[in-house]
């Protein structure tokens, strides 16, 4: 086994910190593994999920009830898979889709520390590039384990 194989394991439906409106990603059983992103309306725990009807160019993914997909969602630390089944297409008045609830669902960790955006100004004092301006440079994202500098030219050691 791989390390990465190694990280995977057994996750409860409450790990996920599943939240209305929060972005999935679907991936359809077909012979392309072809991948489409939808939000989260609601769910029954141990009953179903409610989905929206993914959209491409505007127009509704044609998919069709009794189709196999497996769900993604990145919770921040953790990426979280499952397989599910469309039980019924509800396309009218609001394209959204019941889904069978999750029976195993598998996490992969990804981070060891929560990442936080931000968008805020720096001031860079020396560098061997000999860059020194204010506003040209901003803190693009903070964790536990570093930050992200964005900015003009490539910041060297």
């Amino acid at each position: 086994m791989t390390n990465h194989e190694q990280a995977i394991k057994k996750a409860k439906f409450a790990d996920m910190k599943f939240q209305v409106g929060q972005r999935v990603q679907l991936i359809l059983e077909s012979a392309g593994a072809h991948k489409q992103y939808t939000s989260v309306i609601g769910w029954v725990e141990n009953e179903f999920l409610m989905l929206r009807v993914p959209q491409e160019d505007g127009w509704i993914v044609h998919l069709r009830e009794g189709m196999n997909v497996e769900v993604r969602l990145f919770s921040g630390l953790s990426i979280f898979t499952f397989k599910s089944r469309i039980n019924t297409m509800l396309l009218n008045p609001r394209n959204y889709m019941l889904m069978s609830f999750p029976e195993e669902i598998f996490e992969t960790p990804m981070r060891s520390h929560l990442r936080v955006r931000t968008s805020l100004p720096i001031e860079i004092g020396a560098s061997p590039a000999g860059v020194h301006s204010m506003n040209d440079f901003h803190l693009h994202d903070l964790s536990g384990g570093g930050a992200a500098i964005v900015g003009p030219k490539k910041l060297e050691r």
